[in-house]
């Protein structure tokens, strides 16, 4: 859719100066090692192979041939094969009552209807690619509504993204709007993303639905992107759309055009929501009762939901978080709330005791308790060591055997 030789080896004769020969040898290998150097790493690295699958997606690219099937017998709202519309028939509280309608309780019908949902042929502007898009618009008021798919047969733990272009055109007065509403007069919001329910459900409004960020394509494609990683076999994208303005529009129209849902990167078991090392930096304290599981490495909310039996939709509901909340490891999940068995505490029975007589008087004085003073422990006797005589004794013979001869020698020589 749209808007190799041969080469001949030969012996050489020797060369008739070494030094030149010398001088060409060092300069080659110079000029080698200088081109290792810098084709290792192109050599080294192959080229990135990020998709990792094709489009799983049923007619992405919205051609195909008309006539579109009627939702629900609805002839206003006609989709692509594979795709259904979602809209709100009822504003929802957080729209703002324009100007041209004064009482929004009795009459919505003045800014809000439910957006006519139609294949686009006519405005080759308005195309991507192709022979076709697909449009929807709600004419003199305001909309929230888009388009979804599910898609099945995701491998746990894939990393998933989705993408499309779209773009918007909201015209006030058609005069000024140019040949055809080649372009926007006064565009005002269109609240454009797309989204992705890596749980597989339909509700765009959940929280578990992994939302883009929010672009403005006045008259103009766009590509909308989103990534998440699948916790289910089947996840859901999402297109969206809320026209809103203070005073009243009369053409607020949303064109869509290729689309892809695809596997990018390796997978195994999901773990993008767990980060080593990060530190929670406010607990939120538990409620009374619950149950909860420390997450370890490389463990997700999909493993915790296996080990305990517990989907991972009513995982996040315990734990007051989405698919995107960041985990971290050693962070304490809750997996059950017990509630307590209140413990009976038994009434205490009344026991009447007879006093039996007495012959004898007792006494009614205290006796204060005897006192007991613990006896002394004897200390173990003190055994005095005497000192070694030993070597005082031969210090002492040794010194008087010396001095006797001292004495003799002394004798003979006056002799």
């Amino acid at each position: 859719m749209g808007q190799g030789g041969a080469v001949n080896l030969r012996k050489s004769s020797p060369p008739r100066h070494p030094e030149i020969c010398n001088r060409k040898l060092g300069l080659g290998v110079l000029v080698s090692s200088f081109l290792i150097l810098f084709t290792l790493p192109v050599l080294a690295s192959p080229p990135a192979q990020e998709q990792m699958s094709g489009n799983l997606l049923v007619d992405g690219d919205f051609e195909a041939p008309p006539t579109w099937p009627q939702q629900d017998g609805i002839g206003e709202v006609q989709v692509a094969p594979g795709w259904r519309a979602y809209y709100l028939d009822a504003p929802p509280p957080y729209v703002e009552i324009p100007a041209n309608c004064s009482d929004r309780r009795r009459n919505v019908q003045c800014f809000w209807m439910r957006p006519e949902f139609r294949d686009n042929t006519s405005f080759t502007n308005r195309i991507h690619s192709g022979e076709r898009s697909q449009k929807y618009f709600s004419y003199g008021r305001m909309h929230e509504a888009g388009l979804l798919q599910q898609a099945r047969g995701i491998p746990l733990g894939a990393r998933v993204r989705f993408s499309i272009w779209m773009q918007a055109w909201m015209c006030a007065d058609p005069d000024q709007c140019g040949k055809e509403g080649a372009h926007s007069d006064a565009p005002s919001d269109m609240h454009l993303r797309v989204g992705i329910d890596p749980l597989g459900g339909t509700d765009p409004f959940t929280s578990t639905v992994v939302w883009s960020a929010e672009k403005a394509a006045w008259d103009t494609w766009l590509q909308f992107q989103v990534e998440t990683v699948a916790l289910s076999d089947t996840v859901t994208v999402f297109t969206h759309s809320r026209a809103e303005w203070p005073w009243a529009r009369l053409n607020n129209d949303v064109y869509l055009d290729d689309a892809s849902l695809v596997i990018v990167g390796a997978y195994a078991t999901p773990t993008p929501t767990v980060s080593v090392g990060t530190v929670n930096p406010a607990a939120t304290p538990f409620p009374e009762g619950a149950v909860t599981h420390t997450l370890g490495m490389g463990e997700t909310l999909f493993n915790v939901s296996l080990e305990y039996d517990v989907p991972v939709r009513d995982l996040l509901k315990l734990n007051q978080i989405t698919t995107g909340t960041g985990l971290y490891v050693g962070q304490p999940l809750v997996v059950q709330i017990v509630t307590p068995t209140p413990t009976l505490t038994p009434m205490p029975t009344e026991v009447t005791v007879t006093p039996v007589p007495s012959s004898t008087p007792q006494p009614t004085g205290t006796r204060p308790a005897p006192t007991f003073t613990p006896a002394p422990t004897p200390l173990p006797p003190v055994v005095k060591s005497r000192p070694n005589m030993g070597p005082i004794i031969i210090t002492a013979l040794i010194v008087l055997a010396f001095a006797i001869v001292l004495g003799v020698a002394v004798r003979v020589m006056r002799r």
